[in-house]
């Protein structure tokens, strides 16, 4: 199973994407739209794994979220890998006083899920919106510049991904939900399992 652990946008938060991407759709051509079902900030992409992994996946992603209490985003801002004149991949960028707690929530991901792929490479919080069609496809040309922010997005729970590929845009099926409940909650939580096993 190919795997992912991502955050998922709020339907504001979809609906202002939607607004997003059909800018750029005035803008550039030749790409491949991300539907508006697949919109999701990737946190980590796990790679190929077995479905005996699932367990080990689950106790590590609430290990993680541990002390991780919910907190809130925005969309913000415009961008390009490799850039925006060479533009592959054309993505909006996070924003927000709270940037500290997904970064504290991608270092406990790497530190309490030890399977899967490792990516060394520093984290870049985006959410992809539009690819090119071909590789090394190169557009030449600079977007406008375009400021933007969008309605806050409230952060409440890691979920893990199964990413299926076709012919089309790839499916992505919810194998698990993790909520953040910081530490208090947790402590809450195991208070509230004793009582109920007394």
């Amino acid at each position: 199973m190919r795997l992912f652990l991502a955050l998922d946008p709020t339907p504001e938060v979809a609906t202002f994407l939607d607004g997003e991407r059909a800018w750029l759709q005035t803008q550039r051509t030749a790409l491949v739209w991300i539907p508006k079902e697949n919109y999701h900030l990737t946190l980590r992409f796990l790679g190929e794994l077995n479905e005996s992994d699932l367990p080990a996946l689950q106790a590590g992603m609430a290990r993680a979220t541990t002390g991780v209490a919910p907190f809130t985003l925005q969309i913000a801002g415009w961008g390009g890998f490799p850039s925006m004149e060479r533009g592959r991949i054309f993505w909006v960028g996070v924003a927000g006083t709270a940037l500290p707690s997904l970064h504290t929530l991608v270092a406990a991901i790497h530190r309490e899920i030890t399977a899967g792929e490792q990516d060394d490479r520093p984290f870049h919080p985006h959410i992809t919106l539009a690819r090119a069609r071909k590789p090394g496809w190169s557009s030449g040309t600079t977007l406008p510049t375009r400021a933007t922010t969008s309605p806050p997005w409230p952060i409440t729970a890691l979920h893990l991904y199964r990413s299926q590929l076709g012919s089309g845009p790839p499916r992505y099926q919810l194998l698990h939900s993790e909520p953040l409940v910081g530490q208090s909650g947790r402590a809450q939580e195991a208070a509230h399992g004793c009582r109920n096993g007394a």
